[in-house]
C-alpha cells in the first residue's frame, strides 16, 4: 500500500508543477508582449510663451500606419507623420505669443496607431488638454541636471 500511495504523490506533484508551468509560460509571454509594444504619448509643454504640442514613443518598438488629429481651430503639423520609432520625440509649436482667450479652453488629440503586436486591431488613445492649466506654469530644460525645471507663471 506504501509503493502506491508514493506513485500517487509523485503523480499529483508532476501534475501540480506541470499546472505552475504552463501559468508561468502565460505570464512571461504576456509580460513580454507588453514590454514589447509601442506606447504613444502626447505632452502639451509650455516654455516662455510658447505652447508646445510633444509626441512621444516611450515604447520598445515603431509605432506605424499613425492617424492624428486635432481639434480645430489647431493646425495639425503631425498630420503626415506615419512611423515613429521608439525613444523618438516631435514637437511643434502650437501657440506662439498671442492670447489663450482667443481660443478653446481645450484641445483633443486622437492617435490611431499600429505595433508588432498590434497589426490587425490599431489602437487608438485619445488626449484632452486644459489650455487655461497648461499656461499656468513654465518649463524649461536644465542642462546642468539633464531634466526639465517646472515654475508656475503670474502673467
Amino acid at each position: 500500500m506504501k509503493y502506491f500511495d508514493y506513485n500517487l504523490i509523485v503523480a499529483l506533484t508532476s501534475i501540480l508543477a506541470l499546472i505552475i508551468s504552463i501559468l508561468c509560460y502565460y505570464d512571461n509571454r504576456k509580460a513580454r508582449i507588453e514590454q514589447g509594444r509601442a506606447y504613444i504619448s502626447v505632452e502639451l509643454m509650455r516654455n516662455n510663451s510658447k505652447l508646445y504640442l510633444v509626441l512621444s514613443n516611450i515604447g520598445n518598438t515603431y509605432a506605424y500606419d499613425m492617424e492624428i488629429s486635432i481639434s480645430k481651430p489647431f493646425v495639425n503639423l503631425f498630420q503626415d507623420l506615419k512611423t515613429i520609432r521608439p525613444e523618438c520625440v516631435y514637437r511643434y509649436c502650437l501657440l506662439d505669443n498671442v492670447k489663450m482667450s482667443d481660443y478653446p479652453t481645450s484641445i483633443e488629440v486622437m492617435v490611431s496607431y499600429h505595433d508588432s503586436y498590434s497589426s490587425k486591431i490599431a489602437k487608438k488613445k485619445k488626449f484632452t488638454f486644459n489650455l487655461l492649466d497648461c499656461s499656468k506654469y513654465d518649463i524649461i530644460y536644465n542642462q546642468d541636471f539633464s531634466c526639465y525645471d517646472i515654475s508656475k507663471s503670474f502673467d
